[in-house]
């Protein structure tokens, strides 16, 4: 398998989940689908990966949980944790700028894709600093 992203490329070691989920995309083919609905602030899922944001739930979905949550949760073959956007935006985006660097005539394409994205990292990043 091909990794679009590494260990190397985590801040933390507890990001593996993400990082794995987004190499299993980029390997199906379908990484540019995914990131559009991420952007989008939707869901996806297939047999192996899900990614779910709080808004995605139906009511009866919302009962399995103890309490809501903020941005996405990410189940990889089982193994379940629950990112804020901000971190899920920072790995989207550096996941998107080495698919650019592979794939360079798709650019402006996945530019497209991630403006809605770049501008919830921006805006999450706001949020997360006090002194702004």
């Amino acid at each position: 398998m091909y990794k679009i992203l590494n260990e190397n490329n985590t801040r933390n070691g507890e990001d593996s989940i993400l990082i794995n989920a987004l190499n299993h995309y980029y390997n199906h083919g379908i990484f540019k689908k995914v990131i559009g609905y991420l952007s989008g602030k939707t869901g996806f899922s297939d047999s192996h990966v899900i990614f779910t944001f709080w808004g995605d739930l139906d009511d009866y979905d919302k009962t399995f949980y103890d309490v809501p949550f903020d941005g996405i949760e990410v189940d990889y073959l089982d193994d379940i944790k629950k990112y804020n956007l901000h971190d899920v935006y920072h790995y989207v985006n550096l996941a998107a700028q080495r698919y650019i660097e592979m794939n360079p005539n798709d650019k402006d394409e996945v530019d497209g894709i991630l403006c809605p994205c770049s501008l919830r990292l921006a805006e999450a990043g706001r949020r997360r600093n006090p002194y702004t």
